[in-house]
């Protein structure tokens, strides 16, 4: 006896999606926006059903994934970069793609094969064009505050501007005025429109009753230059500000830490908030108030990109943001 031939119908309802969308799947229709491990879900059904009037499937990608050397020492003062690498490797997982993590001092003595390549982190002109001089045939997907290559590729960033106007709007409502910006030291040219402290002074000029106490420009980003600049201030100052804004969470808990060392009631005798919105805040004491910028899923939608792009290299490049997110915990004191 015959069997009947599967139709869009069946492979929609063993996949759990609407038939359009199975149909657009398999013929690879470059406008549809469904995750990797839905289109692997659904060619293998289709390819499990017998379907025949199908592309050829996904193709599973050798990544390699490109970082700077200092990325993955310290999870407390590297979580952004150790949660792009766990969406990075969760992602890859999914769709069965083999992934590896290489820093750039070791890029140049790398012989192994690859097909596609994700660059982590914002670099030096001379370091951008080792990277493509070094990774010319690959296509590429870069993660990180601004994309320095000279040609137009696909970029996840995050909205350094929104991540602000958030922060301060929080201080706002607890009736916060004075405040100290916390940063590090930029080393790679960003322009000024991207820089945080920027937009703390763009926030001030529409917002004056705001004051800006003192901005610490620190060496770099680590837990300990915000501890150490939380001492030195308080050393210098009698008189502590309503608040501390720092840039990222490795920088506000140093400061978090110095704080508590002088026995500051924080989040009611002075407020701490940061960028970031890592896990290592759930565990400091008071457990700090963030704005997320969803890091583990820019490094998930790096890779969904990155198919996007092998699937289609003519298409337009990509810059993709996602929307931050008010992590409210208990470093900032209480809406008034």
């Amino acid at each position: 006896m015959e069997m009947n031939m599967p139709t869009l119908k069946d492979i929609a309802q063993e996949a759990g999606v609407s038939v359009p969308t199975v149909s657009r799947c398999l013929k690879k229709d470059p406008n549809l926006s469904i995750r990797s491990e839905t289109t692997m879900r659904i060619f293998s059904i289709a390819r499990k059903l017998g379907y025949k009037n199908m592309n050829n499937e996904p193709k599973k990608l050798n990544i390699l994934v490109i970082h700077k050397d200092s990325h993955f020492i310290s999870n407390i003062d590297n979580g952004y970069y150790y949660d792009v690498r766990a969406g990075i490797e969760e992602e890859t997982s999914l769709d069965g793609d083999a992934c590896r993590f290489i820093p750039i001092s070791q890029l140049e003595n790398d012989k192994a094969p690859f097909d596609s390549v994700i660059i982590v982190g914002n670099y030096s002109p001379e370091q951008i064009g080792l990277i493509l001089d070094l990774t010319a045939k690959a296509q590429k997907v870069f993660i990180g505050k601004l994309n320095f290559m000279p040609e137009a590729i696909d970029t996840i960033s995050y909205d350094v501007h929104t991540c602000v106007e958030i922060a301060m709007q929080r201080l706002v409502r607890s009736n916060i005025r004075e405040f100290v910006f916390i940063d590090g030291a930029d080393k790679c040219s960003i322009p000024l429109y991207y820089q945080k402290i920027h937009n703390v002074h763009e926030f001030i000029n529409r917002n004056p009753s705001m004051k800006l106490v003192e901005f610490i420009e620190c060496p770099e980003f680590g837990s300990a230059y915000g501890y150490q600049a939380m001492k030195e201030y308080m050393s210098k100052h009698e008189k502590m500000p309503e608040a501390v804004f720092a840039a990222n969470d490795p920088l506000a808990i140093g400061a978090i830490k110095a704080l508590n060392e002088c026995n500051y009631a924080i989040g009611s005798d002075i407020s701490v908030i940061s960028i970031n919105g890592d896990d290592s805040g759930e565990w400091t004491n008071p457990r700090l108030t963030s704005i997320s910028f969803h890091s583990r899923q820019m490094g998930i939608e790096a890779v969904r990109v990155l198919h996007h792009r092998m699937e289609n290299p003519a298409s337009i490049p990509r810059f993709t943001v996602f929307q931050p997110e008010l992590i409210e915990r208990d470093s900032v004191r209480k809406p008034t």
